[in-house]
């Protein structure tokens, strides 16, 4: 994954790698299956294939060529390799390898390299992608020159064939050379050049170019050998590849020494740091160049980096794989990139984590891929192949579960049964992939609130704690980790609870045969009351009825004067609840009323009063009195069975209004009334008793009136000498007469006189007086 061209010294061989044409396999040519090679002749075959090097007689001295293709170079002998595409078609290509820089023989190289063919450029500009588009190059002549970093170059190239010197100039050190002759020639393309077709790289080759204009060049890798030493240190030797003799297109790319720093020096130079090349097996880090040259003008381009083919390993497996963005069939998956050397990235994909196929490439340096063709609603594993020329490493493989499609909605959603408080409800299961049901309820039709999740497969549900008598919808819908089916809707009414019982019941108002009942309403959803009545506390009858929330109702047809028992019952269509019983006992009749109230006696302040009873049921009898008709004090009641009172207290001479009426627990009669007035006061008694003219038969008396209501004075006597003696009337006078003569009387008898003042209201008699007659 590096940014810089690397190469590989090893064992005094420098190695590049190269970029194939469609189809074509780039050739190992030295190890197992290539001989080394002797007294100047080297023979190379692959195992069980035709295609084979036939070599000619290596010279001695010089440069060494190693022609490929249908001819060679005619100022040398060479060799011929033919590499057969997979379509079968045989491709060619030019290739010279240098083995000295001043003509002597140093050895013939112990390793001969090889390489397939190379992948044009676009036509308007150098290719900026690893892969590249087709191109087709016009009829003309192109000049293709290699040369190594130096000061200007473009003067000094001859367009005809010309040898070019090489010019070298180390760090730090003055510009030396010429060292070594360098090769260019013209190539013409007879009629227009092949097509030339990109192809994904087989390996991680990688460039970047600058838009030189037309003609435009074609990207060629260079490979080399040990051999040339300039101050001690060991120059490539590069080998140039044309892509095929017949379209003289020449392309050079130079690789600069390690350890060499090159300064850039006006338009065409260029610089290449590489590492330490006395490490042996350590990665050379630096750039390679492409240059072309038309109309005496040089320019070149800069690639990030390559990795030596041959020496190359299985690039590092992949790791950190993770799965996102996953859908039904489809998923992201990302990974670490682990190696620098990888020609791509393979994504695999598996339905039982054994047997995988290819779900997706990518190219080198890419950490992403989207892929298809997953199954649903299942467990997967993917694993992320990094491949090169040299093999593969798969990272390790992860699971995850594809999303599925959401559950079919259930049918045929119904109510199965249903109380107060709860519903049952069942459906059919169409869905094979449900997790489960979600049950929903909702008193709006519109806010629904899960009260159920049931499992797969199921196929009914009972919603308990509901509130009684009320309309619910029902909502039913599968469910999986996917999503949720539509919805199936229901609606279905709870059954009503019988009320709560009423309390708190009385009676009152009560009569012979009615009274009102109270009570409390402890319901919310009575459709009325029921007020039952029973006689013998066992057996009811509807006495009435009364609508919701009323607490109140008069009956009547109850037992008279009995005990009698109520109790009140709420119903609804759910049906009833009762009361606690009361009892209570109704009124009897009240008593007939009296007859015949008549006053017995009357004094001045009382009257002796009477009557008749007739009723069997009192107890008792109010008598009353009043001085207007209206108002009336009770003076008292009798027991049962009375028949008279004495009213006392009374004012003397007033009239008073008289009542009379039996009672019982249950009333009272229609009154009785008589009108009386009491009798006056007695007047006071007389005084001063005064016996005047006295004679032998007769005598006058007078005395003191001191009173003044008397009807009248009665005047008696008798006599004191007889024991027996009884008084006699001598006279009545009239009110206010206080005056009289008496006669009749004996000669010469004691008498023994009193006054009487009386009227209505009694009589008092005046303290005695005596007197005896002449």
């Amino acid at each position: 994954m590096m940014n810089s061209s690397h190469v590989r010294i090893r064992r005094g061989v420098l190695l590049a790698c190269t970029l194939l044409a469609p189809g074509v396999e780039a050739q190992q040519l030295y190890g197992d299956s290539c001989s080394t090679l002797s007294r100047g002749h080297v023979v190379c075959s692959r195992n069980n294939d035709a295609e084979t090097w036939k070599g000619g007689t290596l010279p001695k001295s010089s440069r060494i060529y190693i022609s490929v293709g249908n001819s060679s170079p005619s100022t040398i002998s060479g060799f011929s390799l033919y590499l057969r595409s997979r379509s079968n078609q045989t491709e060619y290509c030019k290739a010279f390898i240098y083995s000295s820089s001043n003509g002597a023989a140093t050895g013939i190289p112990d390793k001969l390299l090889a390489a397939g063919l190379m992948v044009v450029t676009p036509t308007l500009g150098w290719c900026r992608a690893r892969v590249c588009p087709e191109v087709s190059l016009p009829a003309g002549y192109y000049f293709i020159a290699y040369d190594n970093p130096s000061t200007s170059l473009a003067s000094s190239i001859a367009q005809n064939g010309v040898l070019s010197r090489y010019y070298y100039k180390p760090t730090n050190g003055s510009l030396q050379g010429p060292l070594q002759d360098r090769f260019m020639r013209r190539m013409l393309c007879d009629g227009a050049c092949p097509t030339m077709t990109a192809s994904r790289p087989r390996i991680r080759v990688n460039w970047t170019v600058e838009t030189l204009g037309p003609p435009n060049s074609i990207a060629v890798l260079m490979l080399g050998a040990s051999g040339t030493k300039i101050g001690g240190r060991d120059l490539p030797i590069p080998l140039f590849i044309i892509n095929r003799p017949d379209c003289n297109l020449w392309t050079s790319m130079d690789i600069v020494l390690p350890g060499v720093r090159t300064t850039s020096i006006g338009k065409g130079t260029v610089s290449l740091p590489i590492d330490d090349p006395s490490l042996k097996d350590k990665v050379i880090h630096g750039q390679w160049f492409i240059f072309d040259a038309f109309g005496g003008k040089l320019a070149y381009s800069v690639s990030p980096g390559w990795r030596d083919k041959f020496l190359q390993t299985a690039p590092a497996a992949p790791s950190g794989v993770a799965v996102s963005n996953v859908g039904l069939t489809t998923a992201t998956v990302t990974w670490r990139d682990n190696s620098d050397d990888e020609a791509g990235f393979h994504v695999l994909a598996s339905s039982d984590g054994v047997n995988y196929r290819l779900a997706g490439q990518k190219a080198p340096n890419q950490t992403s891929a989207s892929i298809s063709g997953l199954t649903k609603g299942a467990t997967n594993w993917v694993k992320v192949r990094a491949h090169n020329e040299s093999g593969s490493n798969d990272s390790a493989a992860v699971s995850f579960g594809t999303k599925d499609d959401p559950p079919a909605p259930p049918s045929g959603l119904r109510l199965v049964a249903r109380t107060a408080h709860q519903l049952d409800v069942a459906w059919n299961d169409d869905s094979h992939n449900e997790k489960g049901f979600y049950v929903g309820l909702s008193t709006t039709g519109s806010n629904f609130t899960r009260v159920a999740t049931t499992g797969a497969n199921a196929t009914s549900q009972r919603i308990s704690s509901l509130t009684p008598a009320t309309k619910y919808w029902i909502r039913l819908r599968s469910f999986n980790d996917f999503g949720t089916s539509a919805d199936r809707i229901l609606t279905a009414t709870t059954l009503d609870v019988p009320p709560a019982a009423p309390s708190n019941v009385s009676a009152s108002q009560i009569g012979t045969t009615t009274a009102t009942v109270a009570w409390r309403d402890n319901s919310n959803n009575e459709a009325g009351f029921h007020v039952l009545a029973s006689s013998d506390g066992v057996h009811y009858t509807l006495a009435g009825v009364r609508a919701p929330n009323q607490t109140q109702l008069a009956i009547s047809g109850l037992a008279k004067q009995a005990t009698n028992w109520v109790k009140v019952r709420a119903h609804n269509a759910a049906g009833y609840t009762d009361s606690g019983a009361i009892s209570f006992v109704t009124k009897g009749d009240p008593p007939a009323a009296p007859s015949n109230l008549r006053l017995v006696a009357r004094r001045s302040r009382q009257f002796d009063i009477a009557w008749n009873d007739n009723s069997n049921n009192e107890d008792g009898f109010h008598v009353g009195y009043s001085t207007d008709g209206t108002n009336f004090t009770r003076h008292g009641s009798t027991g049962v069975g009375g028949t008279t009172w004495t009213i006392t207290g009374l004012a003397p001479a007033t009239k008073y209004w008289i009542r009379v009426r039996a009672f019982n627990t249950y009333g009272t009669s229609t009154v009785v009334i008589i009108t009386a007035t009491t009798l006056n006061s007695p007047p006071t008694a007389p005084s001063n008793i005064v016996f005047s003219e006295i004679g032998t038969d007769r005598l006058r008396i007078t005395f003191r009136d001191n009173s003044n209501n008397e009807d009248g004075f009665r005047i008696e006597s008798k006599r004191t000498d007889i024991t027996s003696a009884s008084w006699i009337v001598r006279a009545n006078l009239p009110a206010n007469d206080y005056d009289t003569r008496i006669t009749g009387l004996k000669s010469n008898k004691p008498y023994e006189f009193r006054v009487i003042a009386f009227n209505n209201g009694g009589e008092t008699k005046s303290a005695s007086a005596f007197v005896r007659t002449k």
